[in-house]
């Protein structure tokens, strides 16, 4: 077994604070736990330059300036690629001849290079990311925004038969190993869903009286969300937590006194918001890739209510009340404030999350590196 693995992810995982990045952490902790040794190539931006918490993960970490900056929108190459290109990288892949995983089509630059045609390379798709920016544009109200998802939709588009250069790709839900394996059938996918904290379901769950709906309040997809959510509650309805960043920025839209934000809330106290809630609200409007926070909630907490965009590409329906409008949404609230959470319930919850555990997705990964002299 060959048990080196390069690792070119698109952003330092750590802090592990959102969910490309938690994949991407706990992916190497996983792989570390295993005796694997990873060699990690990661680009950073946003001041996230401190790698301490990877030092003790990592057989060795290089660290890459993103090249961010209006220069690199003038190409057909896509943004998020273009803007992750380093001569030292390719270099740096060089010294030696272990498999490479390419984590994210943004990182995928190299993965026709001539110097890397004997490489083993495996591509991690986070999404089908195309489609993930056309909706991106679609929910987007700033038309210089939306301009730039549109023209990074078709740019990603055109760029994604990179992936026929590799051998092997790990799709994040079924619905996208569904795509991949029709585009590319001569390309083996693996369904991988993303890699997350583990938690001991030991305690109790759903005992407050309150609702919650988190999530990167700065992204317009969640954003939609909430202007839905405090469009729609009433002073009748149970108090509605809304959390995560930029929560504040919908001060002006609560009109009821039920309804509190938490902004900016650090990772331990959201794990109690979701642990606690009677009920955690699991909305999306943008059915593409996997909700991470989906998992996260399913494991800390009790009751969830989805809807069917929510679990698209997922076998998690059965862990969910489903609900596609306001009324089904209000029916399944009333329900679960009257109601405790039940053994039968948790016996389902544990049983539909062995799938998504860290130890079966971290198998398929051991036993590609196995086949390696």
């Amino acid at each position: 077994m060959n048990n080196t693995l390069h690792i070119v992810a698109f952003q330092n995982p750590t802090p592990a604070n959102y969910g490309g990045v938690i994949d991407v952490f706990y992916r190497i902790q996983a792989l570390h736990q295993a005796r694997v040794h990873v060699i990690l190539h990661c680009f950073y931006y946003d001041n996230r330059d401190d790698i301490s918490a990877l030092q003790h993960l990592c057989q060795k970490v290089y660290m890459y300036p993103r090249q961010v900056g209006i220069k690199n929108q003038f190409s057909l190459t896509p943004y998020i690629v273009k803007s992750r290109r380093h001569p030292q990288l390719l270099k740096n892949l060089c010294q030696d001849k272990h498999p490479i995983l390419f984590d994210g089509l943004h990182c995928c630059d190299l993965l026709h290079h001539p110097a890397l045609k004997k490489r083993v390379k495996w591509v991690r798709m986070h999404n089908i990311e195309h489609d993930y920016y056309r909706q991106l544009a679609k929910n987007e109200s700033n038309w210089k925004n939306k301009l730039f998802f549109s023209i990074e939709a078709y740019r990603l588009k055109r760029f994604e038969p990179i992936v026929q250069h590799a051998q092997g790709i790990f799709a994040v839900s079924l619905a996208d190993q569904h795509y991949l394996q029709q585009k590319y059938p001569h390309v083996p996918c693996y369904h991988m869903p993303c890699f997350h904290v583990e938690q001991d379901r030991t305690e109790g769950y759903s005992d407050q009286p309150y609702l919650l709906y988190h999530g990167n309040l700065s992204v317009a997809e969640n954003q939609n969300v909430v202007k839905y959510l405090l469009k729609n509650w009433q002073a009748k309805y149970p108090p509605l937590y809304i959390a995560g960043k930029n929560a504040n920025a919908f001060a002006s839209l609560v009109c009821t006194p039920n309804v509190q934000l938490f902004d900016q809330v650090e990772e331990q106290q959201l794990n109690q918001l979701i642990k606690h809630a009677k009920a955690n609200l699991m909305l999306t409007f943008q059915p593409t890739g996997f909700k991470l926070k989906l998992i996260n909630s399913l494991l800390l907490g009790g009751f969830c209510i989805a809807n069917e965009q929510m679990l698209s590409g997922t076998t998690l329906h059965n862990t969910c009340l489903v609900a596609q409008n306001w009324d089904e949404l209000t029916k399944h609230i009333a329900a679960t404030n009257n109601a405790n959470w039940s053994e039968k319930e948790e016996q389902i919850r544990q049983e539909a999350l062995l799938p998504y555990s860290n130890k079966t997705h971290i198998s398929i990964i051991l036993s590609l590196l196995s086949t390696l002299s």
